[in-house]
């Protein structure tokens, strides 16, 4: 549980470093994604806490309380229903790797819906988002990979 919690800080202060102009990847929606993959017995623990780390969320940066503790929890109960429907073995990084970039664009489409893309900054800002969101899926992927080696090996 600490390593979730040190993740929603991560993603906090890289949002205030990055405060004005840009906004940064959901590090913490993706690192619960992975823990689920990882663990797909602890699905209500996990909505749960992505209920709660998106009201968090909701408190610290957004003007619309309960969006993102809203989509956080739907995407995680998503991935937790769609995980067990995938076979055992096309339980892969890259699918995991695939989950993360439909959830980011689910994310960024659902932003863009209640919040609009009003002028250029907002779109750069979605756009810094999107470059700065594949090497944390990668990296999230990679760990996937080679911790299923650990466990898998026959």
């Amino acid at each position: 549980m600490i390593q979730v919690v040190l993740f929603w800080f991560l993603q906090d202060v890289l949002q205030v470093l990055m405060e004005g102009w840009a906004y940064v990847p959901d590090i913490f929606l993706f690192y619960l994604m992975f823990r689920s993959a990882r663990n797909a017995e602890a699905e209500i623990s996990l909505i749960w806490t992505a209920f709660l780390g998106g009201l968090l969320w909701d408190f610290r940066w957004s003007g619309l309380f309960g969006l993102n503790a809203a989509i956080y929890g739907g995407i995680i109960g998503l991935m937790c229903i769609l995980w067990k429907r995938v076979p055992f073995t096309g339980r892969s990084h890259w699918m995991l790797a695939g989950f993360l970039a439909a959830a980011h664009g689910m994310l960024s489409l659902s932003r863009v819906f209640f919040f609009g893309v009003a002028s250029k900054e907002v779109a750069f800002a979605f756009a810094v988002q999107l470059i700065t969101v594949f090497p944390v899926i990668l990296m999230l992927a990679y760990a996937f990979a080679t911790d299923g080696e650990k466990r898998h090996v026959r």
